[in-house]
């Protein structure tokens, strides 16, 4: 795939790089969660010699942390150089670097196969299987180890609750993916 350039594409006042950008946008509008596109670039090495800019920063609702979400067009595309920069910028910045693969999907798509993975400060171990959840307490919005609620950062919930397959999420997948992008 190497040569073959994204289509840019307007979202609601954005110009992404790609549908697949403007797709996670829509996804993310249709929960009305806070968030950032290439917002700010880090250098990630002495030297200057590394540089990253990240798609998407999310903002949660105070005192949730932020987090990046990183966007790859395929699987292929999450190769050795994409894994450490993100496993970088979680060092750097202090905050999780989750990377998301492909079109707009939903655990029902593929499972684990199709789920983000996560890199947070401080543990040089690649995370799988976070899907999108909800608590089912404050409404907060996140990424969590199988969609689990109860390990979303609000800690509202102390049971093993899974809600990946919430219908507020499961409308945002379906919205994002109905979209249609002029040019």
């Amino acid at each position: 795939m190497s040569g073959i350039k994204a289509i840019q594409t307007q979202y609601s006042g954005w110009n992404f790089r790609s549908r697949i950008e403007a797709r996670w946008a829509c996804f993310l509008n249709s929960l009305n969660m806070s968030f950032g596109y290439e917002v700010e670039g880090y250098h990630l090495s002495q030297g200057d010699t590394v540089m990253y800019l990240p798609d998407f920063i999310i903002r949660p609702p105070s005192p949730n942390p932020d987090y990046f979400l990183e966007i790859k067009g395929s699987r292929k595309q999450i190769n050795d150089a994409a894994l450490e920069k993100a496993k970088r910028l979680a060092d750097l910045s202090g905050l999780k670097v989750y990377l998301l693969f492909g079109e707009v999907w939903s655990p029902d798509d593929g499972g684990e196969e199709e789920s983000a993975l996560l890199f947070e400060p401080g543990n040089d171990q690649i995370q799988y299987g976070y899907w999108w959840c909800i608590c089912p307490v404050c409404s907060i919005i996140g990424l969590s180890v199988e969609g689990r609620a109860d390990l979303l950062p609000c800690h509202c919930t102390k049971v093993p609750t899974y809600t990946f397959d919430d219908p507020k999420i499961i409308n945002a997948y379906k919205t994002a993916r109905k979209e249609r992008f002029n040019g």
